[in-house]
């Protein structure tokens, strides 16, 4: 019996132990390490130096009158400006090229592919893929396909093509009500 009270007294003061270290952990050590996030102070910073402004926006240029049958023309005598790329000349040799531009960018914003109305957009190569352990990935020479276009979109004039845009207004609206 003696043996018994000796392990049961040991156990109680085990228990009476565990539960003293988690109190003072919850109660004494655990609030210290919490703390207190402060708001953060944002100061003001004062410009030191006045900004020039850079004035008013250019206006948009004024739109051009020209039909939509006889844009092509003009388009393609305006166009040859923005770029020196022997590809975006080929481009430009396409009929109908405001309606396709249109139907391309109505196209894209519907979630859509642009290329049935892009004629002059041509890939040298067929899209590939590779087989790697049962699966099919992408093979990366396809990406090559496209440096030819990148390079083209790359050597665009872009605040030229804005100017065109622009100047455009009438016949690109014509081909958007079509």
């Amino acid at each position: 019996m003696e043996e018994s009270k000796k392990v049961f007294l040991t156990g109680t003061i085990i228990i009476v132990l565990l539960v003293g270290a988690l109190l003072i952990y919850f109660l004494v050590i655990s609030p210290a390490r919490k703390v207190e996030e402060e708001p953060l102070k944002v100061e003001e910073i004062k410009p030191t130096e006045e900004v020039e402004s850079l004035g008013e926006k250019e206006p948009h240029p004024q739109a051009l009158e020209i039909s939509l049958a006889e844009s092509d023309r003009r388009l393609r005598e305006m166009a040859r400006s923005l770029s020196l790329h022997p590809q975006f000349a080929r481009w430009l040799l396409t009929q109908d090229i405001i309606q396709k531009f249109v139907a391309a960018v109505n196209n894209i914003a519907q979630g859509q592919s642009p290329r049935p109305h892009l004629d002059f957009f041509k890939l040298p190569e067929k899209f590939k893929v590779i087989k790697k352990n049962g699966r099919f990935y992408i093979d990366p020479s396809s990406y090559k396909r496209y440096d030819v276009v990148a390079d083209v979109l790359a050597s665009l004039d872009t605040e030229g093509c804005v100017r065109l845009y622009w100047q455009f207004q009438k016949p690109i609206q014509a081909a958007y009500t079509e």
